[in-house]
């Protein structure tokens, strides 16, 4: 899977055992990261759940760690690449894509952070 970060075109192609956890809804969550993000003010990790709706529209970061659906659509695709969107020192969108499927995710964050 393919991973695009904040700072304009620039992308790291990293793997990700996604598809370990894709039978599983009592799977463990898989972190990846720290990536360094400057466009998202420092360093994210992401935490892929098997828990979290994979056709809503948002996903939470709490802290350093967004928190994301290992698939999506209705037909539980894996993604094969992400992309992040950063705007004004903060991570904004994940965009989920294979092949010609693509789901947006807005970030958002707990009151008060």
């Amino acid at each position: 899977m393919g991973l695009a970060g904040c700072r304009g075109f620039d992308a790291a192609s990293v793997i990700l055992p996604l598809e370990l956890l894709r039978n599983g809804a009592d799977a463990p969550p898989i972190s990846f990261g720290p990536i360094d993000l400057p466009g998202a003010g420092g360093s994210l990790r992401l935490r892929f759940r098997s828990d979290i709706a994979s056709d809503g529209m948002r996903v939470i970061q709490v802290g350093d760690t967004v928190e994301l659906p290992l698939t999506f659509g209705d037909d539980q695709t894996v993604p094969e690449r992400i992309d992040l969107r950063c705007q004004q020192g903060e991570l904004t969108m994940v965009r989920y894509r294979h092949d010609d499927a693509v789901h947006e995710f807005a970030v958002s964050r707990p009151t008060g952070k």
